[in-house]
């Protein structure tokens, strides 16, 4: 039991370092106010599971972060994340919803997308091309973004 555990805490690891490398470096947040680096929550919320407090990785969870820290003047891009463990007992992130909104919360556009395979995951940049359909200027910040 005790390995599985710390392959799990591995696999979280591992997918955070990919996202990272692909560009989602803002916060990320759960349906249930656990805000942090991709690592931080997940280890938080499947501690959190192991207590009985939250549901587990059965149904999944869902993990949301901006491509910029949220401005109510102008649209904006969000990412859902939708992280589970396949049948092969490996972590993954199996969807991924890009949101476009304007400022109201508006849906501009939708896109999701399906993944076999973490590196299907595209990169921010490649994200943000697909819902928005032309480029926006993403500036690289260091610290914690909302």
């Amino acid at each position: 039991m005790i390995k599985e555990i710390k392959d799990l805490f591995k696999e979280v690891e591992q997918l955070g370092v990919l996202l990272a490398t692909k560009g989602y470096t803002n916060v990320f947040h759960t349906s249930i106010a656990y805000q942090g680096s991709f690592k931080e929550i997940m280890e938080r919320y499947l501690y959190q599971s192991m207590l009985g407090d939250e549901k587990g990785l059965q149904r999944g969870a869902m993990l949301r972060t901006f491509a910029e820290p949220r401005n109510d003047q102008i649209d904006y891009v969000k990412f859902v994340f939708e992280v589970e463990r396949n049948p092969k007992e490996r972590l993954n992130i199996a969807a991924m919803s890009i949101e476009h909104k304007n400022p109201r919360g508006e849906y501009l556009n939708v896109v999701r997308l399906t993944f076999t395979s973490p590196k299907q995951i595209p990169t921010k940049r490649e994200a943000i091309d697909k819902v928005t359909g032309k480029q926006i200027n993403v500036k690289k910040r260091k610290g914690i973004h909302w």
